[in-house]
């Protein structure tokens, strides 16, 4: 069933119908009283009864608990051998409701393989049909589970320990308290789960900057494997910080490198060549001592004009040779001009060259990284001092290319170098930043975390409290269910009790044996966990707030010694007082407990035939079933009448024994209050007729001669003669005809109501 909005209704079971289910062919019915009252389906193994209980589970939840688990082959084995079709119904009797009669259904088709592939309808008394959700019990089939099958009988108690933890905390209406402790939970794990990612990942980058030489990678590893994190350095580094490594600052600077131009260099080249020749063709100097001589000598003339030479004494400085000297000086000055502008020119052009040669304004780091010693060389051939201009414009030509070709190369590597370097930090620059953000949003609610897990701690312990005080009285509910049901048992059952969480939550079951703590599994028998089993299963079935009106019991006698089937039987009787109870069961020790001790219960007997045809009949005690066996074969037409003589009279004797145990039972149990164990191990050892009756008549099994004279006192001859009669029969030794067969069960039937164990 799926989840619904619809409230859950209180319901009643009014009958089961199976056809072409599990043991059941042809449809066959049970029909059970609707309120409170227990129904006791009884039935040998095979007979179909257990069918029943699983078809009202399977009608009501689409599913069998008992088949988990199971292998293929039985989960297969859904469908009966004998029928071809398959159907379920369970008849409701809805609280509250102005028309209270429904029918639950579940149907396949001839092509179904799966109990699922069926077609499942509510059909309401005079309405349209609707879905089973309509019933509203998604949940509560889940939380007060009514359907209690024999393997789950076995496993309330040893299956993982959470799933009991969880089934009977579901009743407390603890709900909302639970979801918010799990939803702070959920939430401080989440918080826990990012606090342990963000310190995973910080080891983890770290490792891996760890191979790098990178300044940046240096100091981030630093800082990530520090006890306390400086997220602004880190972001810092991730973000806008320049790698300040030695190595970095080297390729930068190589990056950076200028070469000079050979363009440049060749032009200036060519003009050096050419001052230097224009210098050459002027030749040397004039010679300035002569023209310092001619302009003093020229100052003398305009002193002493006409004089002779001064010097001499034999020219005569006259205007002639004052002429010829300023035409010399004149001579002199143009070629000195000439000269000075030719030198000026060849040093600008020779300028222009060491210009073009001048070195990095930086010198040339070296590197590991990048090979710079071709470039150095090439830089001091360059920045050897020249002897001439020509040799210096003849370096310019050679080695200019070569500079500027070796600096372009060593550039292009610092810059690969760079872009590698760059290359390999990028995509950690752009985790570590990633990885800070995440630090950031877990650093920011690491207060709100604590207030969070101090909350979850408060939640925690109140849901303790609450959780103890809504259990109390289902724990002491299930104490007392035990103490009926122990019996002779002795381990006392002293309460449960909800403890541990997350995956070690348990319910612990304080038990113990003659005052001394111990372990329920360690020390109980099988019957005796069962019986424990029931206890704890009772309680959380009966909650009040849940809308199964009914319980479904299969087989829960198994393994029980004879006293806790009496305790199961009074525990059975007080839950009817409260729930519709139905228990299925092979072992004819249930129902005669009932009926030896007064219990109110109506008992149904299933029985199988061949083709899977399942018959279904309300029978009283083993006295009369087994009267009714013998008078239907004397009325079946088809049963010969030597087949009568040999099975008849075993069949009513079995009827008389079973009232002598009837009695005893009753008197032994009861009034002498001797234990079960001995009172059945009493009546196994009557193999004979006489010694039974003795026992029934007398309490004393040795008294088989005063049978028959107290049988006839008491009961007339009738009685005492059918002794005798019942005793041969059974042993093959009577020639009676079917009259006399059908008289000697009629007298059986008198002599068992005068002894008052017909209608008991």
């Amino acid at each position: 069933l799926t989840a619904s909005a619809v409230a859950p209704v209180g319901a009643y079971l009014t009958s089961v119908s199976v056809e072409g289910f599990r043991g059941v062919g042809q449809p066959s019915t049970v029909t059970v009283t609707p309120g409170p009252g227990l129904t006791v389906v009884t039935g040998r193994n095979g007979s179909g009864k257990s069918s029943f209980a699983e078809a009202i589970e399977v009608t009501l939840t689409g599913a069998n608990r008992r088949w988990q688990g199971r292998s293929a082959a039985w989960l297969e084995g859904w469908r009966n051998l004998h029928h071809p079709s398959t159907s379920l119904a369970v008849g409701l009797v809805i609280e509250g409701e102005a028309t209270p009669t429904a029918m639950a259904k579940r149907s396949w088709d001839a092509s179904a393989t799966k109990v699922e592939d069926c077609t499942a309808v509510l059909q309401r008394h005079g309405e349209p049909a609707t879905g089973m959700e309509d019933l509203g019990w998604a949940v509560p089939l889940a939380t007060y589970r009514p359907f209690l099958s024999y393997n789950e009988l076995g496993e309330v108690l040893t299956q993982e320990p959470k799933l009991l933890f969880d089934a009977l905390s579901a009743i407390l209406g603890l709900e909302s308290l639970t979801d918010g402790i799990n939803r702070v939970k959920k939430v401080v794990s989440a918080h826990a789960a990012a606090t342990k990612s963000v310190r995973d990942n910080a080891k983890g980058l770290a490792a891996e900057l760890g191979d790098l030489t990178d300044q940046r990678a240096v100091e981030s590893v630093r800082l990530l494997t520090s006890r306390t994190w400086d997220l602004d350095r880190l972001e810092h580094l991730a973000t806008r910080a320049k790698d300040p490594d030695p190595d970095h600052v080297v390729l930068r600077s190589l990056a950076r490198l200028s070469a000079p131009s050979p363009e440049a260099a060749s032009a200036a080249a060519a003009e050096v060549r050419v001052a230097a020749a224009r210098l050459a063709e002027l030749g040397p100097d004039p010679d300035a001592e002569l023209a310092r001589l001619l302009s003093g000598a020229l100052r003398w003339h305009a002193e002493h004009h006409g004089d002779a030479c001064p010097v001499c004494g034999v020219g005569i400085l006259d205007d002639d040779w004052a002429d010829q000297a300023c035409a010399t000086l004149h001579q002199h000055d143009t070629a000195s001009v000439a000269r000075r502008a030719a030198r000026d020119a060849c040093a600008e052009a020779e300028k222009r060259v060491r210009d073009v040669l001048t070195p990095p304004a930086m010198e040339i780091p070296h590197s590991e990284l990048v090979d710079t010693t071709s470039l150095l060389e090439a830089w001091e051939q360059l920045r050897a001092e020249p002897v001439d201009a020509q040799q210096l414009a003849e370096r310019a030509d050679e080695w200019v290319p070569v500079v500027a070709e070796l600096t372009a190369q060593v550039i292009q590597e610092a810059e690969a170098s760079l872009d590698r370097r760059e290359e390999q930090w990028r995509p950690f620059a752009g985790r570590l930043m990633t990885w800070v953000q995440d630090a950031r949003d877990v650093a920011s609610k690491a207060e709100l975390m604590k207030e969070a897990k101090a909350a979850q701690v408060w939640l925690v312990n109140q849901e303790t409290v609450i959780r103890e005080a809504r259990l109390a009285p289902l724990s002491t509910q299930a104490a007392q269910i035990w103490e009926k049901l122990r019996q002779e048992s002795n381990v006392t059952l002293e309460g449960l009790k909800l403890v541990g969480a997350n995956t070690r939550r348990k319910v612990d079951i304080d038990v113990r044996v003659d005052g001394t703590d111990t372990s329920a599994l360690a020390v109980m028998s099988q019957g005796e966990l069962n019986a424990l089993s029931l206890s704890v299963f009772l309680p959380r079935a009966m909650v009040p707030d849940s809308p199964f009106r009914f319980l479904v019991i299969d087989d829960p006698v198994q393994a029980m010694d004879p006293s806790k089937v009496d305790g199961l039987a009074r525990v059975l009787s007080e839950v009817a007082t409260q729930r519709q109870v139905l228990v299925f069961t092979h072992d004819d020790r249930l129902p005669e407990a009932v009926r030896r001790l007064g219990l109110d219960a109506t008992i149904v007997e299933v029985s199988r035939g061949e083709g899977s045809v399942v018959t279904v009949r309300t029978v009283l005690n083993p006295v009369q079933r087994n009267w009714l066996d013998a008078d239907a074969l004397l009325k079946d037409s088809h049963v010969s009448d030597e087949v009568a003589r040999r099975v008849v009279p075993g069949i009513l004797r079995v009827a008389v024994e079973a009232a002598c145990q009837q009695i005893v039972r009753r008197r032994r149990l009861g009034a002498a209050g001797r234990s079960h164990a001995e009172v059945e191990d009493t009546l196994r050892s009557q193999t004979r007729l006489y010694s039974l009756l003795a026992l029934a008549l007398f309490d004393d099994e040795t008294r088989t001669g005063d049978v028959l004279g107290t049988m006839n006192n008491k009961f007339g001859r009738e009685a005492a003669d059918l002794v005798g009669i019942l005793n041969k029969g059974a042993h093959g030794l009577t020639t009676m005809t079917r009259e006399s067969l059908q008289d000697t069960a009629r007298a059986t039937r008198r002599f068992l109501q005068k002894w008052q164990v017909w209608d008991a």
